[in-house]
């Protein structure tokens, strides 16, 4: 399909030569990123541009994408901060989160949006007074359908609960649904605070939580370049503590 199809060929060579998908070099050819990246993450590759078609070509859609590049980007650095080689697969998870809410975009984009703007556990409650299904149950239930590892699924389903669970991707889901909620608080550093306890649930210090902040808008840029996704300028965590200190 590829080799007829040059528009696609040139996403996927964006998409593999992205920090997503961190390959040891930089592919020029489609035919040997495909060799190179084998059938799991040429599997999570697709995922991904599905995901990003999936996001309407609006400024809600836009929100919502952002959100989910997010969540990926995140998921993706902890990964390496838990030492774990596979990243692509946890990129893939945190993209995945917010899928079910792309299933709601599709016909109310603006409530989307608002849903994807809130904290984890006031999202989770508004989503229940409007008698919606949970996106995580629709983003888990989009995974399986994928045929993704039963892990993964739970991972998927899981990221909202009060605590982490056993595996290192279900710890990555968890912890990126938080670190992306992060960058839509209001009262941010607060928000740090919990932050960094809830890392070490999962055995992060304060210096990986830190790293993981501070490399996440860079990586959301870079990420939705490679999408070929157009996001608004990303702040970073000081910038969003900045304004909301103004608004004090």
């Amino acid at each position: 399909v590829v080799s007829v199809d040059p528009v696609l060929g040139l996403r996927i060579l964006s998409l593999a030569n992205s920090s997503a998908f961190a390959l040891s070099r930089r592919m020029s050819d489609v035919r040997q990123a495909v060799s190179v990246l084998g059938l799991r993450s040429l599997r999570n590759l697709g995922l991904g541009l599905l995901v990003s078609d999936l996001a309407p070509q609006t400024p809600f859609g836009e929100r919502i994408l952002e959100q989910s590049i997010r969540r990926g980007t995140a998921c993706r650095l902890i990964a390496e901060h838990l030492g774990v080689k596979e990243v692509h697969e946890f990129f893939t998870a945190g993209l995945l989160l917010d899928v079910g809410l792309m299933n709601l975009a599709q016909t109310d984009a603006k409530l989307a949006a608002e849903l994807s703007s809130m904290s984890s556990q006031s999202r989770s409650v508004r989503e229940r007074v409007l008698g919606l299904t949970p996106h995580a149950e629709l983003s888990g239930k989009m995974a399986k359908e994928c045929f993704l590892p039963d892990a993964t699924v739970a991972a998927i389903e899981a990221h909202h609960h009060d605590e982490p669970g056993e595996d290192s991707l279900a710890h990555g889901t968890w912890f990126a649904e938080r670190v992306a909620s992060l960058f839509d608080s209001a009262l941010v550093e607060r928000d740090r605070l919990s932050l960094i306890e809830a890392g070490c649930k999962i055995g992060l210090g304060s210096e990986a939580v830190d790293d993981i902040l501070a490399r996440t808008p860079v990586e959301v840029a870079e990420a939705a370049a490679a999408f070929q996704r157009q996001l608004p300028p990303q702040q970073t965590i000081d910038d969003i503590t900045e304004i909301g200190r103004a608004h004090v």
